[in-house]
């Protein structure tokens, strides 16, 4: 039978049963849940008897556990072979499996969610979609207790004050669960509660442990340009082309300052750095926020933002796409705190050469669109909806 054993086929019959029951009671099939003759084809073309008997020794039993009906060719003898089993009871079949029913495991799920939903409102999502026997990311309702601890991971961090420097991940993971990796181990149930829908782009590590604020290790901020920078123990402006400087070093800066820019990728923060040096710009500041900025680099770009004279011009230049949208958006909340406007640089779609547009779904768009308006960014909203298509920042300087 398919080089397993007639048992182990037998089984995988019933557990194919137990399937199909499952999705009956979610709703996702009409028919009620059978193994047909053309299913039991390599058991009914069995070379010996004993492999016959085998196989409906287990079925038997599930018979007679008030599990299943079997109905035979003639009669149950030794000459005729079961032509369809039909599902009696779902919960005695899972029982004799050794499995969980899928609403006993969605049951427990829930309960062990439903003091997230408050406070995280894609739980009800998750558990809509386990209850269509669906996946979230991999995770199945066995996984509710990770997301328990995914939640008591974001509770610690909103507790920690990161305002002078981010966290250890595996410190932290120590402290909150005396594990030095379960942290990492719940990077999926994490980043899932941290959405407002499933249908977002889900962010990987270490960009998520960076937008939260745990490192492995420290890694300073990088800035450029001829704007006097306070530190804790100096005054200066940067080296040239620029100089990595801990976050929390950083206590503001000092007139005249005319512009301020922040830019997401290491490639683009270089050339924007050697062309202030090669122009000789006057009054500019170039921050590289190392994709989703951090907790600490945020706190870092709020006293620079309040050190800087009311007429700065504050803008942000980023990858036209999802990813780069949600930056914006997270430096426009911070800009908003201080009362400043962020403003976009360089990221019309119509700055975009046509050799580095990249088609996207209408999904993606709309969710582009929203993290734009989100950045207070209403006209770049509109053109991102007409242009659909995404561009990386390199793209955006070429």
């Amino acid at each position: 039978m398919s080089g397993i054993s007639p048992e182990d086929a037998a089984r995988a019959h019933l557990r194919s049963l137990l399937r199909a029951a499952e999705a009956t009671e979610a709703g996702l099939r009409r028919r009620s849940p059978s193994v047909t003759q053309h299913k039991l084809a390599d058991y009914r073309q069995a070379r010996s008897l004993e492999a016959k008997e085998a196989f409906e020794a287990v079925m038997k039993d599930a018979r007679d556990r008030g599990a299943i009906a079997l109905d035979w060719d003639r009669r149950d003898d030794a000459g005729s072979f079961i032509r369809r089993i039909e599902l009696l009871n779902a919960g005695t079949l899972a029982r004799i499996l050794g499995q969980k029913l899928a609403s006993d495991r969605l049951s427990e799920a829930a309960e062990i969610l439903a003091p997230l939903a408050d406070r995280y409102p894609v739980v009800s999502q998750v558990l809509e979609r386990w209850r269509q026997l669906k996946k979230v990311r991999g995770l199945g309702p066995d996984s509710a207790q990770a997301f328990a601890q995914a939640a008591q991971t974001l509770d610690f961090l909103a507790a920690a004050d990161m305002s002078h420097g981010d966290l250890r991940l595996r410190v932290a993971s120590m402290a909150i669960f005396r594990s030095s990796k379960r942290v990492e181990a719940l990077a999926v149930p994490i980043g899932v509660l941290r959405l407002t829908s499933l249908a977002e782009e889900p962010v990987q590590p270490p960009e998520l442990w960076q937008e939260m604020g745990l490192v492995k290790d420290s890694l300073p901020a990088l800035l450029a340009g001829s704007v006097t920078v306070v530190r804790r123990l100096i005054a200066a402006r940067p080296d040239e082309p620029y100089v990595g400087l801990a976050p929390a070093a950083v206590l503001g800066v000092k007139p005249p300052v005319e512009r301020v820019l922040s830019v997401e990728n290491l490639t683009s923060f270089h050339a924007e750095a050697e062309r202030l040096m090669r122009d000789g710009a006057g009054g500019v500041l170039v921050i590289y926020t190392g994709g989703m900025p951090s907790p600490a680099w945020r706190a870092m770009y709020g006293r620079i933002l309040k050190s800087l004279p009311p007429s700065t011009q504050v803008e942000h230049w980023g990858d036209l796409d999802e990813g780069g949208m949600r930056i914006a958006a997270a430096l426009a909340e911070v800009c908003r705190a201080h009362g400043i406007s962020l403003a976009p640089s360089r990221m019309s779609p119509q700055d975009v050469p046509a050799r580095f547009r990249v088609s996207a779904c209408v999904e993606t768009v709309s969710r582009m669109v929203d993290w734009a308006r989100r950045a207070g960014w209403e006209r770049l909203a509109s053109e991102i909806s007409e242009a659909k298509f995404t561009a990386e920042q390199e793209g955006l300087d070429a």
